[in-house]
């Protein structure tokens, strides 16, 4: 195992202010942030430049900037959109970096939620207050410690979302894949990274990388879009690198698919059209966007059809970056965007492969009376799923 230093926050400091000065103040990223309004603090571009005459010009640190650094998903539509029109800016890292800043240099009080999240998390390694030992009591087989394919259930399926865990274990079982539980796992810390609070994560991603290289697995398995985007982007960069290769449950999913292994038997839907949500953690940020479609394209007797707004275009839930917790009724507002979109193409079903993002638009589609069925891919294949 590799261990990396964290880079000194004067050096943080040095890369936030060179990217800020890559903005040419274009203000495209206004047009494609889910949260713009029409104020630009509510944009990529105004947060910038309020971080920016903190950093170069020593202006005073006040609460009100919680309502412009941390309001924010870091979804990356404004990044992917500015590298394609404007000056490139690498929005997420930077407001992932100034939201560090802020905290550690500048020594901003965090949301109360967040602060919050960060308790449980080193409290009881989940940032839902319960006790890590319960992360596996939803199991309904007793599921080994050893196997080929290791199970990183994450938090939000292990203690909220359950029916996609649930769901991704009787898929692989179904199909004799050797899968086994990750029984010493804790939080990937994901949520911490997303809010500011690097310095406290690091010793929990430590613990994870080393029980992970030493299971003597060669895969890691995982259907939480956030978790897979914090072990194949952030631990390499914070850690170290894993001896094991990471899988989405998606692309396990769709290798058995082409390999013949797993069958779809499309009869339960026949005739309904579908839909595919991509997580911005799974498709922006780690650039897995063909597994699913490969999968749900496939589907017998179903019409899949895609949204204006997908792939690396693909429009945010509204949970990411601390933003559910920290603006929940907001949050709302940013899902009733993305499922009206859905309900426009006369959609039934929506699909996503992230138990967040299945959390977020099933309670905007209720809340909101839009009436879709929101599902993970795990529990529609196990389902349609036959050997």
């Amino acid at each position: 195992m590799v261990t990396l230093k964290l880079k000194p926050l004067e050096e943080v400091k040095t890369e936030v202010l060179k990217a800020l000065e890559t903005c040419v103040n274009c203000k495209f990223c206004t047009a494609v942030c889910p949260l713009y309004e029409g104020w630009i603090r509510e944009a990529a571009v105004g947060k910038t430049f309020a971080v920016y005459y903190i950093i170069k010009y020593n202006f005073p640190v006040g609460d009100e900037l919680k309502d412009i650094v941390w309001y924010c998903t870091t979804c990356g539509r404004c990044e992917y959109t500015c590298k394609k029109l404007a000056g490139g800016v690498e929005t997420v890292n930077t407001i992932e970096n100034a939201r560090r800043l802020l905290l550690h240099m500048y020594k901003l009080e965090p949301i109360k939620r967040h602060a919050d999240i960060l308790r449980d998390v080193q409290t009881y390694y989940n940032p839902y207050y319960t006790p890590n030992e319960k992360r596996w009591e939803w199991l309904p087989i007793d599921l080994p410690s050893k196997g080929e394919y290791l199970y990183f259930v994450g938090c939000t399926a292990a203690f909220r979302m359950q029916n996609v865990a649930k769901a991704t274990v009787e898929v692989f079982k179904r199909l004799d894949i050797d899968l086994a539980k990750f029984s010493q796992e804790k939080c990937c810390c994901s949520v911490l990274l997303r809010t500011g609070f690097v310095e406290e994560a690091i010793s929990i991603m430590e613990e994870n990388l080393a029980n992970l290289n030493n299971s003597n697995a060669k895969y890691i398995v995982t259907s939480c879009a956030g978790c897979y985007r914090a072990l194949k982007v952030d631990y390499p960069k914070l850690v170290g690198d894993f001896n094991l290769e990471l899988l989405h449950s998606a692309e396990l999913a769709q290798k058995l698919m082409e390999s013949g292994k797993l069958k779809l038997n499309g009869e339960k839907y026949k005739g309904k059209r579908i839909t595919y949500h991509d997580p911005c953690h799974l498709g922006r940020h780690s650039n897995v966007y063909d597994a699913p479609r490969a999968i749900l394209s496939s589907i017998p007797g179903v019409e899949f059809v895609e949204m204006p707004n997908n792939r690396e275009n693909s429009m945010c839930c509204g949970c990411g970056g601390g933003f559910r917790s920290g603006f929940t009724p907001k949050s709302l507002d940013v899902a009733a965007k993305r499922l009206q979109e859905a309900k426009d193409l006369g959609v039934e079903i929506l699909v996503t492969c992230c138990p967040f993002c299945e959390l977020q638009l099933s309670q905007a589609s209720k809340e909101r009376g839009f009436n879709i069925k929101v599902v993970d891919l795990m529990e529609l294949l196990a389902e349609i799923t036959t050997k």
